[in-house]
């Protein structure tokens, strides 16, 4: 009969068994690291799929968003140019009311209502994607220009709104203490 080793407890003569047993376990091991191989393969590509679907679709949605903010700027394009028109008419009253005070700055506001007219135009004229790109670049070779264009409307409506102020109460009481006397 066979003799046992002292480390496995099986018999000597059946090592040919044992190394079968090896390779069968190789096998089994192998095939099954194929598989996960073959399976993380087929993931991978499902999601690179995935991702790229995503992203088309991400940029199918922002497609047809820019289209349609573009779309709605070109219908209301002439709203606009009549709009920034009335702050170049503001900008030249102002204007007018500080000739007495601080002609400088007179001067520059009425430049900057010319130049507010010229942009006026060229949104009536233009395409908006066009504007919006025009108006970037304006803004990148003249920040301050743009700063300052910024500051003399903020203080042209400020002055505008005192001067409402100012003007609006002493008129109702005009109007008010003129309707008591005559009752």
């Amino acid at each position: 009969m066979g003799q046992t080793t002292p480390f496995s407890g099986a018999p000597r003569g059946s090592d040919a068994g044992h190394v079968a047993d090896k390779a069968s376990v190789r096998e089994t091991v192998q095939n099954a690291a194929d598989e996960a191989r073959r399976a993380a393969s087929a993931t991978s590509e499902g999601i690179r799929e995935g991702a790229e679907e995503l992203s088309k679709t991400a940029r199918d949605y922002a497609a047809r968003g820019r289209d349609a903010v573009l779309e709605e700027l070109n219908e209301r394009k002439d709203l606009g140019a009549d709009y920034i028109s009335g702050v170049a008419e503001v900008l030249r009253r102002v204007a007018v009311e500080m000739d007495q005070q601080m002609p400088f700055a007179a001067t520059y506001i009425r430049t900057a209502a010319g130049q507010v007219d010229d942009v006026a135009d060229g949104v009536r004229s233009g395409d908006a994607s066009q504007f919006v790109r025009e108006a970037q670049r304006f803004a990148r070779e003249q920040p301050t220009l743009v700063a300052g264009m910024a500051m003399l409307a903020g203080f042209a409506v400020v002055r505008l709104v005192r001067n409402a102020n100012a003007a609006g109460p002493q008129t109702n009481l005009a109007s008010s203490s003129g309707s008591r006397g005559r009752t």
